[in-house]
C-alpha cells in the first residue's frame, strides 16, 4: 500500500517509544494482558512494550497523556511475532482523564486493524485523516469528542482469535507529521523499449526510475543489453534484481531460490550496477514464506510485488517494512487512473508506486509511449519528486534523507 511514511519526512514528533512500560496500566473493566519490556524487537529507545493476551480475551492497556494534536495523523510501528492467532489491534484516544470508566471510553477516536492486513514481522500502521484507501484507513469517532481538545488517555488493544492467545510488540508512535509526496516508478523484465522509449522520456525531464532485469535475459532478443544498462545507470536509472530467470520463485527449494537471486546480484555487481542489486522484484510479483526467508538471508533491502488495491498509494500497512506494492501501468490502467494516483499522493503526502513492463501500443502488459509521455509531463507539472528504489530505501534508514525533528511530545 504505503510509502513508508518515514521517507522524506520533513518533521515529526516521537510521541511514544514504549520504553517505560510502567506508564501503561490494564483497563479495569477488561481482562488483563501481560506486559513486558522487549529489548530485542525495538527500533526506538532501549526497549519496546510486549503485550501478551490471555486465552480468548483482549488485552487493553492505557496511559495518561495531555496532548493537543496539530493534525490527526499518526504512524504506529509494531512487531508481530506470529499473526496466526491475532484478530485485531486497536488504538484509541479520548479527552476523558479516566477511560477506565467504560462510559468515558465510549467517547473516543479509535482505529482498528484486523489480522488480514497485519503481517508477521514489523508493520508500520498509519492513521490518516483523509480517506484514500480501500478500505479507508481513518479514525472512527465514538460519542461526543473533537480534535480541538487535549487528549487525556491513549489505549492500546490487542485481541486474539477465539480460544487463542497472541502477542504484539509496540515500538513507537509518531504524531504531528509533515511530509512530502514522492513517485516511485519501476519497470520489470528488461524489454528494449525501456531504452528506446522510456529512458529518453525520463532523461529529458530529469526524472528517475528503476528497471528490474533478469540476468539471463540481458542481451536476448528484444531485451536490454549490458551496455544499455550501464549507460542508463550512469544517468541515474537504477537497475534492480528480477532473479536470474523470469520463472516464478514460488514452490522452489531454498537452495534454488537463493541461487537465482544471488546469480542476479553477482551479475549486476559485475557490471558495476550496485545501487539496486539488493532490491528485488520477484518474477510475477509472487513470493511465499520460503522466498521471503531467502530474501532476508541474502540481505535484500526491499521487495516490490505486483498488485495494489489502493490505486498505487501505499504506506506499508499490512506489509512487512521492506515490502512495496504498486499499481500496474498496463492495458487495464488508464492515463486518468495513473494521474489520479499522482494527485492523491500529492494531496495526502504519500508515495505513489507505479510499475510497468513494455512500452508499446498493444500487448498484455503494454502501456503506450503516449501514455507514459503524458504521465511524466503531468508529474513535472504537479512538481512531485521521483526517486529510485535505492533512494527510497536510503530515505528510510539515513537521517540525511529522513530528517526527524528532535522534538518529543510531552505526555
Amino acid at each position: 500500500m504505503t510509502a513508508l511514511p518515514e521517507y522524506y519526512v520533513n518533521e515529526r514528533i516521537l510521541f511514544e517509544d514504549f520504553s517505560d512500560i510502567t506508564d501503561f496500566s490494564n483497563v479495569a473493566w477488561s481482562t488483563a494482558g501481560t506486559k513486558t519490556a522487549d529489548a530485542v524487537y525495538t527500533k526506538v529507545g532501549a526497549s519496546s512494550m510486549r503485550i501478551q493476551t490471555a486465552v480468548g480475551a483482549r488485552a487493553m492497556l492505557q496511559k495518561t497523556i495531555d496532548k493537543v494534536f496539530t493534525n490527526n495523523e499518526l504512524y504506529i510501528r509494531v512487531y508481530i511475532p506470529d499473526n496466526t492467532n491475532l484478530d485485531y489491534i486497536e488504538i484509541s484516544l479520548t479527552t476523558e482523564a479516566n477511560s477506565s470508566d467504560v462510559n468515558n471510553y465510549n467517547k473516543r477516536f479509535a482505529m482498528t486493524w484486523y489480522y488480514r492486513v497485519l503481517q508477521t514481522g514489523w508493520n508500520i500502521i498509519p492513521i490518516v485523516s483523509s480517506v484514500v484507501w480501500s478500505p479507508p484507513i481513518a479514525w472512527t469517532k465514538k460519542g461526543t469528542i473533537d480534535w480541538a481538545s487535549a487528549m487525556k488517555t491513549i489505549t492500546v488493544v490487542v485481541n486474539p482469535k477465539e480460544a487463542s492467545s497472541t502477542t504484539v510488540v509496540f515500538d513507537s508512535i509518531y504524531c504531528d507529521i509533515k511530509k512530502d509526496p514522492l513517485a516511485l516508478i519501476t519497470f520489470d523484465d528488461g524489454y528494449d523499449s525501456l531504452y528506446t522509449l522510456a529512458y529518453p522520456l525520463f532523461k529529458a525531464r530529469g526524472l528517475k526510475s528503476t528497471f528490474y532485469v533478469s540476468s539471463s535475459l540481458v542481451g536476448g532478443a528484444g531485451r536490454l543489453t549490458a551496455a544499455q544498462l550501464i549507460e542508463m545507470y550512469a544517468d541515474g536509472i537504477s537497475i534492480g534484481n528480477h532473479s536470474s530467470t523470469h520463472d516464478t520463485l514460488v514452490g522452489l527449494s531454498y537452495a534454488t531460490v537463493s541461487s537465482r537471486l544471488q546469480t542476479c546480484i553477482d551479475y549486476l555487481l559485475s557490471l558495476g550496477l550496485e545501487r539496486a542489486a539488493y532490491h528485488v522484484a520477484a518474477p510475477g510479483g509472487a513470493t511465499d514464506a520460503n522466498v521471503l526467508q531467502v530474501m532476508a538471508d541474502l540481505g535484500m533491502k526491499t521487495h516490490r510485488n505486483a498488485s495494489s488495491s489502493t490505486g498505487g498509494l501505499w504506506n506499508a500497512v499490512g506489509l512487512p517494512e521492506n515490502a512495496i506494492t504498486a499499481l500496474s501501468l498496463g492495458p487495464s490502467t488508464s492515463l486518468a487512473v495513473a494521474k489520479a494516483a499522482i494527485d492523491n499522493a500529492i494531496t495526502n503526502g504519500l508515495v505513489v508506486s507505479l510499475y510497468g513492463h513494455i512500452i508499446a501500443d498493444s500487448g498484455t502488459t503494454a502501456w503506450s509511449a503516449a501514455n507514459l509521455t503524458a504521465l511524466l509531463d503531468y508529474i513535472v507539472e504537479r512538481g512531485i519528486k521521483t526517486v529510485t528504489i535505492d533512494e527510497y530505501h536510503e530515505g528510510k534508514i539515513n537521517p540525511r534523507y529522513n530528517s526527524v525533528s528532535l522534538a518529543r511530545a510531552t505526555s
